[in-house]
């Protein structure tokens, strides 16, 4: 979930480590015990998925295979009107913007702190004719026009990892927790903070509070945390309306402990994810794409309905950084080292 990555999944841990000090950023954790844990929670599946149907997805269009439409580091996706996809590259400091069919037709950024430069672009939300791009190493968040004009910029108080637009046409931003335990903020395209919100679920171990959130049609903000499973529904107003957890998924990612100068006994941090990604659909099904803790690594992605029930798994073909819902009922998902967006139609 940092800048820095660019061939592996961003995870809890990077984004706090980014935040550590210089001696604690490469901590050595010896050998993993990954496989035992999760071969007890994956002899569960046949039971819990037997009255689910599992899907094995073919992806429709692949963007980044060619020279023209070339992707370095492929960080967020998001759909603006005409079907026109928008996807920010970290590595390149860029934002790029491609039609339908996948053809490159403008990019607009470059590295530094100026309006409309970015320095390690990452999530990004679209709604209508404007999008919105966090800029991780800044801890701001720029607005565009689907033109790639800039139109203003706000800073927050800590590191953006996720965005997503209300049908109202508000921006939420999430944030590590503030001094008054916000992690969820409203705000304007003009750049004007409406009101923050301290979500359900708190911890003193900084790495069990980063999550990534999607609004649906409905002003629905669905919170997936993602070293543990843990799902939380919102409204717009701030007001709490439900949690649930997906059943046959670890509750918690394993976790090592290190020690450091300014901790003695030592921090726990997670090893891997529960959750890597989450998305809405316009008919409010919850769409998860889940980490080490599943029957197939990132590649498994749960579908719930609006009461929390599991009505099917998708089952990508490749690995899988993040995936995102544009219109039509069409899946992004960001492969290969991100260096590809593939395009899945679901055809619900």
């Amino acid at each position: 979930m940092h800048t820095d990555c660019t061939s592996t999944n961003c995870s809890a841990h990077d984004c706090m480590m980014r935040q550590a000090p210089p001696h604690l950023a490469s901590p050595s954790t010896g050998k993993r015990i990954r496989t035992l844990v999760s071969g007890l929670v994956l002899s569960m599946f046949p039971l819990l998925l037997s009255a689910q149907s599992t899907v094995e997805l073919r992806p429709a269009m692949t963007i980044g295979h060619s020279r023209d439409d070339l992707i370095l580091a492929a960080y967020g996706v998001a759909s603006l009107r005409g079907q026109r996809i928008v996807v920010t590259d970290k590595l390149e400091h860029k934002v790029k913007l491609f039609d339908r069919t996948g053809r490159l037709v403008g990019m607009t950024g470059s590295r530094g702190k100026a309006k409309g430069s970015f320095h390690g672009p990452g999530p990004v939300a679209a709604k209508d004719s404007l999008f919105a791009v966090g800029d991780f190493e800044s801890n701001r968040v720029q607005v565009f026009t689907d033109a790639l004009r800039f139109v203003s910029e706000l800073h927050m108080d800590a590191p953006v990892f996720d965005l997503a637009f209300d049908p109202a046409g508000h921006l939420w931003i999430g944030t590590l927790p503030n001094s008054r335990g916000e992690t969820l903020f409203q705000c304007d395209t003009h750049g004007t903070m409406l009101k923050g919100v301290s979500l359900a679920y708190s911890a003193d171990n900084g790495f069990d509070c980063v999550f990534t959130m999607a609004i649906g049609r409905g002003g629905e903000v669905t919170i997936a945390y993602m070293t543990h499973n843990t799902v939380e529904v919102w409204d717009t107003s701030g007001r709490f309306l439900r949690e649930y957890h997906v059943p046959g998924i670890r509750a918690r990612a394993v976790q090592t402990r290190i020690a450091y100068s300014g901790a003695p006994a030592g921090v726990e941090v997670p090893e891997d994810n529960v959750f890597l990604r989450v998305a809405v659909d316009p008919e409010g099904n919850t769409y998860l794409l889940a980490d080490q803790y599943t029957e197939h690594p990132a590649r498994d992605v749960y579908v719930i309905d609006r009461h929390g029930r599991m009505t099917s798994r998708l089952l990508l073909p490749e690995r899988s950084h993040a995936v995102f819902l544009g219109g039509g009922h069409t899946l992004y998902s960001i492969e290969g080292s991100r260096m590809f967006v593939s395009v899945y139609n679901l055809g619900r």
